[in-house]
């Protein structure tokens, strides 16, 4: 399965690419080891596991509105699976795999900066996010 369109989704929300600053995603999936140790001699023993960790980083475009804003994070929200760990299922586009993966991942603390503001709008800098899998 080759790209089909979209690079994120959160639960059954495709993340729209009007959201994405696309040469900011970045994707990593993360190999893991189980008691790695180097010997008397300095010969690295590993255990892999087959279990990879993916995670999924990205900005998004400037100057989005509290409006924009609102309805991207709503829509993440609004599929968590576990509102207080900030949890969902994400299916993300992985280059190294030409493929998709799909993993449970929390979202980490989000800090978006305002560029302007007056009495009728906001408007955002970009904002960074990621998608940590389990």
């Amino acid at each position: 399965m080759a790209y089909q369109g979209y690079l994120l989704k959160i639960g059954n929300y495709e993340v729209p690419h009007s959201i994405i600053r696309a040469e900011t995603y970045q994707v990593a999936r993360n190999g893991q080891d189980l008691d790695t140790y180097r010997d008397a001699n300095g010969k690295l023993h590993r255990t892999a596991l087959k279990h990879f960790v993916i995670k999924v980083e990205f900005e998004t475009k400037s100057l989005l509105t509290d409006q924009q804003f609102g309805d991207f994070m709503s829509n993440i929200s609004a599929n968590y699976t576990d509102v207080t760990e900030k949890k969902a299922m994400a299916t993300a586009f992985i280059p190294e795999l030409n493929d998709y993966m799909t993993q449970e991942v929390y979202v980490p603390d989000i800090k978006p900066t305002i560029y302007y503001a007056d009495n009728n709008k906001v408007q955002y800098k970009q904002i960074r996010l990621a998608f940590i899998g389990y």
